[in-house]
């Protein structure tokens, strides 16, 4: 028997299959039950049960997602993305004065990458609302599209298109190379420069500077022989790399010397 919470969660993956549109009734059932390893009976359940709710109707064969349950979804969702944009920009970076600065610490690259892109388009976004801002990057990698596929189109599509962006990467491996000509492609305001380190980071090491604010990560070592392997084209398990435990820090600060001092030092790289 399947429980509640299994139907919930059946149900949020049928609606997520039926937001490119309408689907025959009977592939739904067939690629819920081969995608997520379930029986037949239990993706008929979770259908009946986004029928009841009128979230789904059915026609001519066809399961709908309602037009009705689209808007509030809409409306839910326009609401709850400001009400978390001011919470984290109260509690995490208005508070923040020159000088100050916050640690965080995650087991898991998973969990770092959520609040590290969760921070920094805050931050983006908060700086940004009346002109853009000066966004600079330095990495040893770009695997965020390889790995995160989500955060890396909302951040480009947030933060990335819409402010002047410089990318340092540090250790590039060939698809660091492809990925800075598509970012290139992507994106009108971005400068990308490959191979140089003047910060002499390590492979461990990532930073992203806005404006005055600096969030400075670190990612376990024993993901650095995996993420340059990726990077390199070879076969590696995404979920190895995201769910490896660890130590992993970031650390959100606003200081306008330092970051002077590493815009002046990465200035001969970009037009800034």
């Amino acid at each position: 028997m399947y429980n509640e919470c299994m139907t919930l969660r059946l149900s949020d993956h049928i609606t997520e299959y039926l937001f490119d549109g309408p689907r025959y009734k009977q592939d739904v059932i067939n690629v819920i039950k081969t995608r997520h390893a379930v029986t037949m009976q239990a993706v008929y359940k979770a259908i009946r049960a986004l029928l009841a709710e009128d979230i789904v109707f059915e026609s001519h064969e066809r399961l709908h997602l309602s037009l009705v349950y689209l808007e509030q979804r809409s409306q839910r969702l326009a609401g709850a993305v400001k009400t978390y944009y001011e919470i984290r920009k109260y509690e995490e970076i208005a508070t923040l004065k020159d000088g100050e600065q916050q640690t965080f610490r995650f087991s898991t690259l998973r969990a770092l990458e959520s609040a590290w892109t969760n921070n920094d388009l805050i931050i983006a976004s908060t700086l940004g609302r009346e002109k853009p801002v000066r966004v600079l990057s330095v990495m040893p990698h770009d695997w965020f599209r390889l790995l995160k596929v989500e955060s890396n189109d909302v951040w480009t599509r947030v933060t990335q298109a819409k402010n002047n962006h410089f990318v340092l990467l540090t250790y590039p491996e060939v698809l660091d190379r492809k990925e800075a000509k598509l970012r290139s492609r992507e994106t009108p305001h971005i400068q990308i420069m490959i191979g140089e380190n003047p910060l002499r980071l390590s492979r461990t090491k990532y930073l992203n500077l806005i404006e005055d604010f600096l969030t400075e990560i670190t990612i376990d070592e024993r993901l650095v022989p995996l993420l340059a392997r990726l990077m390199r084209g070879e076969k590696v398990s995404v979920d190895s790399i995201l769910s490896t435990k660890g130590k992993f820090k970031m650390k959100v600060s606003r200081n306008k010397s330092r970051t002077n001092a590493i815009y002046k030092k990465t200035a001969k790289y970009f037009k800034y």
